[in-house]
């Protein structure tokens, strides 16, 4: 086997190991195994929750006993069931008990999520756990695959991908940090694709790396669940200004700014600051590209999973971007935080959800 064979070889063995993204994971706990008991107190619960719910929420309330209080008494109630039975996991359980009070008037959602300080740190949190669903189903990656063959052919397509790709991403995940880990592992098997590495730097891998950092940092600026800063921006507005920034809002004011920003970026790099030779403007790894094909195929057709997936994304998004027609289509407002912890809460939900 020639040096060549090798190399190529070696490069392609690379990139099945850095697109493993399923080994990547903090803890695995076995799952506990149940008893007959327990399983039929699963199986009950949640409808017993349920009954209990509604008989204490429609029973004639006694005098002095408010609306808001009853719907409290039923809330913790039918929350006490299901802790105690754990038709769901008390996490889950949980995060229902608060959407509940604030959907049937219980609380006020200001109290109900209080006590964080702001109530757009849960959005943050919920944010998170809408985004690992994008991992755990392998969405992020058969997106990222399917671009990157779609458009790895020549560099200047590949780089516009990655704007694009990261673009989608803001959308979902608001940590910078988070978006780079996961597309770092895309990045170095493109980089090596094109002959880029730690021993034979090139102006296509430089471009590839600072854009795809700029392109980061730009997507963070054009959503309002982009980015921590953001969310307490908008918290601090509300709080010291008075004045309510809707999703829809910062969408029509920033969106067209990154975008035109990453257009500027994505031409003026490869051509100025970091010039493309002609030489790399393809792919050097011999069969790099047909080994993410293979990937991608070795996927198969859209999972089930994946599917749920993007319809939880898509019912979130739905929801925020339609935040100011709510209360005249609706008759009653579901805000940004409120539409993430229904997202949260059917991903998380068991048989139903995908965490």
């Amino acid at each position: 086997m020639s040096a060549a064979e090798v190399r190529t070889q070696a490069a392609l063995a690379r990139i099945d190991e850095v697109l493993d993204l399923s080994r990547n994971k903090l803890s695995q706990v076995p799952e506990k195994k149940l008893t007959s008991g327990e399983r039929w107190m699963r199986y009950l619960g949640f409808p017993l929750g349920v009954l209990v719910f509604l008989l204490l929420y429609y029973m004639p309330a006694p005098e002095g006993l408010t609306g808001g209080g009853q719907v409290v008494i039923a809330v913790f109630a039918a929350a006490l069931v299901w802790w105690i039975t754990e038709p769901v996991p008390t996490h889950v359980t949980s995060l229902m008990l608060m959407a509940m009070l604030v959907f049937f008037n219980g609380w006020a959602e200001s109290d109900v999520l209080g006590v964080l300080g702001f109530s757009v740190i849960w959005l943050n949190v919920l944010a998170f756990i809408l985004s690992s669903m994008l991992v755990k189903t392998n969405l992020a990656k058969r997106i990222a695959l399917a671009l990157i063959v779609r458009f790895g052919r020549k560099a200047s397509w590949i780089l516009a991908a990655f704007f694009a790709l990261n673009l989608m991403l803001a959308a979902f995940i608001p940590a910078t940090a988070a978006r780079a880990a996961m597309l770092l592992p895309v990045m170095i098997v493109v980089a090596g694709i094109y002959g880029a590495s730690n021993a034979n730097p090139t102006n296509f891998g430089r471009n590839l790396f600072l854009q795809n950092l700029q392109a980061i940092n730009f997507g963070s600026s054009a959503y309002m669940t982009g980015s921590n800063a953001n969310l307490i921006a908008v918290a601090f507005i509300l709080s010291m200004g008075g004045s309510r920034i809707y999703y829809t809002d910062w969408l029509f004011a920033a969106f067209p700014v990154v975008v035109t920003a990453m257009l500027i970026s994505w031409w003026i790099g490869p051509r100025f600051v970091f010039k493309v030779p002609p030489e790399q403007q393809t792919p050097e790894v011999e069969g790099g590209l047909e080994r993410m094909r293979e990937k991608l195929h070795e996927m198969g057709e859209v999972s089930a999973d994946e599917k749920k997936a993007a319809l939880i994304f898509g019912l979130v998004i739905v929801l925020w971007v339609t935040d100011k027609l709510h209360l005249r289509v609706l008759g009653f407002e579901i805000s940004a935080v409120m539409a993430a912890f229904i997202g949260a809460v059917v991903a998380l939900f068991p048989r139903l959800g995908l965490l």
